[in-house]
């Protein structure tokens, strides 16, 4: 799929050259964790911003196939494809790669800021 007239809303992937991705409409997911991304004064952790897009809506005593306990790991998992697919769009990058002890830390790009505006 090429960017042009036939499909103003395809994005190049970086390095990847001749490989061009449609955007579409971000998700809802995608959309909060991107501006919460871009608010973001230094590089962060997407997945620190998890808790605060779908916090817990189940008792702590809960077991853990408690299905509120369920619908919730789901949705943090959900939000974990919603990171990738900010990433293959280039509407976010990383910034400190992960070590092993820390996850990836990563900001919105030009790309990214222009999406929400």
């Amino acid at each position: 799929m090429a960017s042009g007239p036939e499909n103003p809303g395809a994005l190049a992937r970086p390095g990847v050259g001749c490989c061009l991705y449609a955007a579409g409409t971000p998700s809802t997911d995608e959309r909060r964790l991107l501006k919460l991304i871009s608010q973001s004064k230094e590089p962060v952790a997407p997945s620190s911003f998890f808790h605060t897009i779908h916090p817990p809506t189940f008792d702590s005593s809960a077991l853990e196939d408690d299905p509120g306990r369920e619908k919730w790991s789901e949705r943090q998992i959900s939000l974990y494809g919603a990171m990738l697919r900010l990433h293959d769009l280039n509407l976010i990058r990383v910034v400190v790669p992960e070590d092993g002890a820390n996850p990836d830390l990563m900001e919105a790009t030009d790309q990214g800021r222009a999406v929400l505006s």
